[in-house]
């Protein structure tokens, strides 16, 4: 056999087979050379902010979410200043979970990228859905 053919044999079978993996992710990535923790390590701003499918981007237009590899995060405001506390990953790294003293909130990831991640979190009340496209700051 070729080697042309034999790699397009390769290649056709790996296609057909990664049709039946499911990214942990809803919107993906299937596979990254990145672990979840270096992915999620960013200094981030809001490309997108909705609760409730309502886009309040602009409040945040200027403001940046950093996550340090000693999971510390830091959401940082131009006029307020910067709120500190922890972050981490739970449920078999599917949610990322953020700290503030006794406050916690856990939000689930639809996208994780190195450089583009989607949060999404249903409030306490049931009611109202935060949704957040961060992209890494450049």
């Amino acid at each position: 056999m070729k080697p042309a053919s034999l790699l397009f044999l390769l290649l056709s079978i790996f296609s057909f087979s990664c049709k039946n993996w499911e990214s942990k992710y809803g919107e993906g990535p299937i596979l990254s050379p990145f672990t979840a923790e270096d992915r999620v390590t960013n200094t981030w701003n809001w490309a997108y902010y909705a609760v409730d499918g309502i886009n309040v981007s602009g409040q945040y237009a200027d403001s940046t979410l950093l996550l340090t590899d000693d999971n510390i995060v830091k959401i940082c405001g131009p006029e307020e200043g910067c709120r500190e506390g922890s972050w981490r990953l739970i449920s078999k790294k599917t949610r990322l979970q953020l700290i503030f003293g006794t406050s916690a909130i856990a939000y689930d990831i639809d996208l994780l990228k190195k450089n583009e991640m989607w949060l999404s979190y249903l409030a306490a009340d049931s009611v109202s859905t935060i949704s957040w496209q961060l992209v890494a700051a450049e």
